[in-house]
């Protein structure tokens, strides 16, 4: 619950992607209102799961959120 979170003065929170692209981009297009409206940014981390080649279409977007997000760790 996002709302908690920030009622809890937590500015950040970590999630761990790259096992299923599509369906956990659908939930960061989900989220992504409500984020819009909190002092809570997301940290991406994809544990090296991209490649190079897959990194490009997945950064892309990512473009369109980016206001959402603190940082992307280990993408490849």
């Amino acid at each position: 619950d996002f709302e908690r979170l920030t009622a809890q003065n937590f500015n950040a929170v970590k999630i761990k992607l790259g096992r299923d692209w599509d369906s956990e981009w659908k939930l960061l297009q989900e989220w992504s209102e409500l984020l819009s409206k909190l002092p809570l940014k997301l940290r991406l981390d994809f544990n090296g799961a991209l490649t190079h080649e897959t990194a490009i279409p997945v950064f892309e977007k990512l473009a369109s959120v980016h206001s959402l997000i603190d940082f992307v760790e280990d993408p490849t």
